[in-house]
């Protein structure tokens, strides 16, 4: 069973970890469980035992890389709040607006971001669809 599992091809495995994620989020309310069940899972796919998986874990939680990402996304956080307080967002937005429909200004505003070679561009720019709606007609599904 275990050797049929992980001769399987990658892309079955990851895609089957991320099944397991969302199967599992259904019945439980915690996301980081789902993603821990998850992970679980693919280290099994792959042939490593709980006891080989977690220094492997370890390591990548305590990795340069790791810590550096993380400054990254809270930069980012922290620089569109900072934006959004001085009044920036909302001129941007506004420029935005008077140049464009609001269904188009709710579309470029994430692809202007998505330009910018930074993680947490859904981050900085969900804000700016947000503004682009302030009736709330269109959906959230939509905005997403």
């Amino acid at each position: 069973m275990i050797s049929a599992l992980t001769s399987l091809p990658m892309l079955v495995k990851v895609l089957a970890s991320l099944g397991l994620i969302l199967i599992f989020n259904r019945f439980i309310s915690s996301l980081a469980v789902c993603v821990l069940i998850g992970t679980l899972a693919l280290a099994l796919f792959f042939g490593q035992t709980f006891s080989s998986a977690l220094p492997i874990a370890a390591e990548s939680l305590l990795s340069t890389d790791n810590a550096c990402l993380m400054a990254v996304i809270f930069l980012v956080i922290w620089l569109s709040s900072q934006m959004a307080e001085a009044g920036v967002m909302r001129d941007l937005v506004d420029a935005v607006r008077r140049r464009l429909s609001p269904r188009h200004a709710m579309a470029v505003l994430p692809a202007l971001i998505g330009l910018l070679p930074m993680p947490g561009g859904a981050i900085f720019s969900a804000p700016l669809v947000e503004r682009c709606d302030p009736s709330g007609a269109t959906s959230p599904v939509l905005k997403a």
